[in-house]
């Protein structure tokens, strides 16, 4: 309950109310009346439409990106996928989760898209949900994917190939790795 958890912050009511609120809003918790609050499950169609939605946009940014990436930009994609790769050698999941972000924060970015990927965030709860578990569970063979993909994404940017980077990036992000039945199927509970 909101008292439970103030007291267990040390915090007053109304900031652990607003954070809940927040949280039910992007749809990480459901919050029932007198009974308290608890984790949502994902849901599966939610975490499709999150996928098509973003698939939609990043796919027209990706093609964007290709006309307006200047050297600065291409430097900091390239070292984000370094360090993605370096991420995979160490086998540091949370880290390759967090470069896998930034790497498509980033391309957003450098077509000045910053609030495109602020709506992708904003609504994509479920599916960074199922992306999160699928990369905890996934090593190698997703990661290398995952890597393959952005390496793809990167070539047809380095090129200013605005269809070749369109189409690599809509084939990563329409992948089998972001279905949700295989990882309904391994973890059912959530």
């Amino acid at each position: 309950t909101e008292q439970e958890l103030a007291n267990i912050l040390r915090a007053s009511r109304t900031p652990v109310r607003e954070a809940l609120i927040q949280l039910a809003n992007d749809g990480f918790i459901e919050i029932t009346s007198q009974r308290g609050t608890r984790i949502s499950l994902i849901d599966p169609a939610q975490v499709e439409e999150d996928r098509f939605m973003r698939m939609c946009l990043e796919h027209r940014i990706a093609g964007m990106a290709c006309a307006a990436l200047s050297e600065e930009w291409f430097i900091r994609l390239q070292s984000l996928y370094d360090m993605h790769k370096l991420a995979f050698t160490l086998k540091d999941a949370k880290r390759f989760f967090e470069l896998d972000e930034e790497f498509h924060q980033n391309i957003c970015a450098s077509c000045g898209k910053d609030r495109y990927w602020e709506v992708i965030r904003k609504f994509s709860a479920h599916l960074v949900r199922a992306r999160v578990l699928n990369i905890n569970s996934g090593y190698p063979v997703e990661w290398e994917l995952v890597l393959e993909q952005h390496g793809a994404m990167l070539d047809a940017m380095r090129n200013r190939d605005a269809e070749a980077a369109a189409r690599a990036t809509e084939t990563h992000l329409s992948r089998p790795g972001w279905d949700v039945k295989t990882l309904q199927e391994r973890f059912g509970d959530y």
